[in-house]
């Protein structure tokens, strides 16, 4: 096993099945959220990705929240 790899244990969620997507909602400390997450930007038919990348500046403001 990788030394350098972090796991977690299972969290517990809430299973939401809208429109035919299903949805997990959990509660999580922010600071373990952002080291197990990640995102990938849009690909070129847009259905999938996001639209802007990490902004270390808006996640700082948020914190206040």
């Amino acid at each position: 096993m990788d030394q350098g790899i972090k796991y977690f244990p299972p969290v517990e969620a809430i299973e939401l099945k809208q429109d035919g997507y299903t949805f997990y909602i959990f509660s999580m400390n922010s600071k373990d959220l952002l080291e197990i997450a990640y995102t990938s930007p849009r690909n070129k038919d847009r259905d999938r990705g996001i639209r802007r990348g990490l902004d270390k500046t808006r996640l700082k403001a948020s914190k206040q929240y």
